[in-house]
């Protein structure tokens, strides 16, 4: 029998059970022993264990000391699985509430989805503070808002509209993605400060932002990188000479047509050494900055080795290369696929190396492109599809026809403008759909039909709305461009949401980036080498329409404090050719590789030039 006093013990450890606190761990450690990888939202699912250059990431993210960090980060290097450990260690470790914003109200919807959702499923000391609403469709359980039963809460939210930075507490202040938001939210202000006033009334406020970056002097996230005392870079001791140095794009070097033979060269001793001798080494690594302060298990240390104050702002710098996920050879043959295309290869510098594009100035000599026109009648038979883009005028319809292939190496195949009134008359209206229902023959004498046609709805969408319905084609749409930071195209699901609540309210135009067309468009047209991406054009256009395909400037203004580039027509300029080329463009990224085939009861139709009536 259990003495009086060994009944009084264990009366007292029940009750003390109440407040008992777990001792305090870094991010890194809960991660290794709590954290699980979905599969659904990863390669590989099962325990998490840090890489070398994730565990210094989380633990910086979960030191009190530091309140904002910003991550400069390339793809592939387990940035979102590091975010997700560490609103889970917040929230069961430190029971934090928290908030996290993605660019986008689709994405926010996505990433409690496929994330938080799975991670609630998955991570067993998570799910049990939230067990009592797992399971269940209330109100403590939406896809924007978790209320865990401890009481503390997390919020996923979209960063494009205002109100969703209004009235919210947090302790934790998350922006994913955050080169993909508005420099100014509905004219309230930076979505980073807006998102750290929420912080405000915190005992331990935290802000984390990280994106991989898009153009120099216009990009949030490297702003903001740019702007902190000490920026991380992750250094890892040389094999051959054992100084630290970090890994960079520059110093990489193969033989030619040989990826494989890649080798990292230290910026000391200047040996070379291969991706298998790096991981070798890099448990021995640290981050460190140019002026050699640097971070090592929960401390920073000057170049003299000593301790120094923790510092409130700190900016860090990581890249595909460290990223055991991806092989140097990998990288080295998606270099050797995209260096000569200028859009290709900005996606290499943002989202391999992790570094903002320094974008040239964006403007194009009307004889320098029109000097590399060709000779042809038939657009080639490289071409996969065809898509029209029209641009609408009170007493005329512009149009240009466009072929491309899989690699958007694109024909211009024809530009005809038909004269008639738009607005109280469908015959001109009658004309454009003689266009749109003829197919047309290649130089291999095999056609093509349009696989989808734009039409601008933005001189009379009214207009465009009837006619367009009135055409009766299911590959024509109108359409309405926006400036500002948005894709060509909107994602396919968040067209079809928002055009289904758009034909409630009597019009549907799919949304078109023009900033972004014209900015890829631009880089086309100075491209030199044929290959993808290329744009062909015609010696018999004529010299009005290369006029007006490159009168547009792209200029860098200031509003309300923050750098926005915007494309600037000049006065009395008319840049009719280039919206048709704008939508033209954005049809063919609406087409997801689905084209259409050449309907037999139509005949091809042979092109007949017609001289431009000024």
């Amino acid at each position: 029998m259990k003495s009086i006093t060994d009944k009084i013990n264990n009366a007292i450890q029940r009750g003390l059970l109440s407040i008992r606190k777990e001792p305090p761990q870094s991010v890194s450690r809960w991660s290794n022993n709590n954290f699980f990888l979905s599969a659904e939202s990863s390669y590989i699912s099962g325990r998490w264990e840090s890489y070398p250059y994730q565990a210094p990431i989380l633990d910086m993210i979960g030191n009190d000391g530091i309140r904002e960090i910003d991550i400069l980060k390339s793809a592939r290097i387990g940035y979102s699985k590091m975010l997700l450990a560490c609103i889970g260690y917040f929230q069961e470790h430190k029971k934090r509430n928290q908030a996290i914003w993605l660019p986008t109200d689709a994405s926010a919807v996505t990433f409690s989805k496929t994330q938080i959702d799975t991670m609630l499923r998955d991570v067993p000391s998570v799910r049990a503070m939230f067990k009592n609403s797992y399971d269940k469709k209330c109100a403590r359980n939406t896809q924007n808002l978790k209320i865990f039963d401890n009481g503390t809460t997390l919020r996923i939210l979209g960063g494009t509209a205002a109100k969703n930075y209004r009235e919210i507490s947090v302790d934790c202040a998350y922006l994913d993605e955050l080169a993909s938001f508005e420099p100014d939210i509905e004219a309230e202000g930076n979505p980073a400060l807006l998102a750290n006033k929420r912080t405000a009334g915190s005992v331990f406020p935290k802000l984390v932002c990280g994106s991989t970056p898009k153009i120099a002097g216009t990009c949030l996230i490297t702003e903001r990188h740019e702007k902190n005392v000490i920026k991380l870079r992750f250094y890892i001791p040389c094999p051959h000479c054992d100084k630290l140095h970090p890994l960079e794009w520059k110093t990489m070097q193969w033989e030619k047509d040989d990826p494989e033979s890649v080798l990292h060269h230290c910026q000391h001793c200047g040996a070379g050494y291969n991706q298998s001798q790096f991981l070798s080494v890099w448990e021995k690594g640290r981050y460190q900055s140019d002026d050699g302060i640097y971070y090592h298990e929960g401390f920073f240390y000057d170049s003299d080795d000593s301790v120094i104050e923790t510092p409130l702002t700190v900016g860090i710098h990581i890249w595909t290369a460290y990223s055991p996920m991806q092989t140097w050879s990998q990288i080295v043959r998606e270099w050797l696929s995209c260096y000569k295309d200028p859009i290709l290869l900005r996606t290499f510098i943002n989202t391999t190396l992790g570094e903002a594009d320094k974008e040239e100035t964006e403007s194009v000599d009307p004889d320098t492109f029109r000097g590399r026109a060709e000779e042809y009648e038939r657009f080639s038979s490289k071409a996969v599809c065809l898509t029209m883009g029209v641009d609408v005028q009170p007493d005329r319809l512009e149009f240009e026809i466009v072929a491309w292939n899989a690699n958007e190496e694109s024909w211009s195949v024809d530009y005809q403008i038909l004269w008639g009134d738009t607005i109280d008359s469908f015959e001109v209206w009658d004309e454009l759909k003689e266009w749109l229902i003829e197919n047309y023959k290649n130089d291999s004498d095999d056609a093509l039909p349009i696989s989808m046609a734009l039409i601008d709805s933005g001189f009379s969408a009214t207009t465009v709305y009837k006619c367009v319905e009135r055409l009766g084609l299911n590959f024509v749409y109108s359409c309405k461009g926006q400036a500002g930071k948005r894709p060509v195209v909107e994602h396919e699901k968040e067209r079809k949401r928002r055009m289904l609540k758009a034909r409630k309210k009597g019009g549907h135009p799919i949304i078109v980036g023009v900033d972004e067309a014209k900015s890829i468009i631009y880089r086309r047209m100075r491209m030199v080498q044929e290959g993808a991406g290329y744009m062909h054009t015609p010696k018999n256009r004529d010299e009005e329409w290369y006029n007006q395909m490159t009168i547009e400037q792209l200029e860098t203004k200031y509003q309300r404090g923050f750098a926005v580039q915007r494309w600037i027509k000049p006065n009395g300029g008319r840049n009719e050719a280039l919206d048709c080329r704008v939508y033209a463009y954005a049809a063919f990224k609406m087409t997801n590789g689905k084209y259409r085939s050449v309907a037999n009861s139509v005949a091809p139709r042979q092109i007949k030039r017609r001289v431009r009536q000024k």
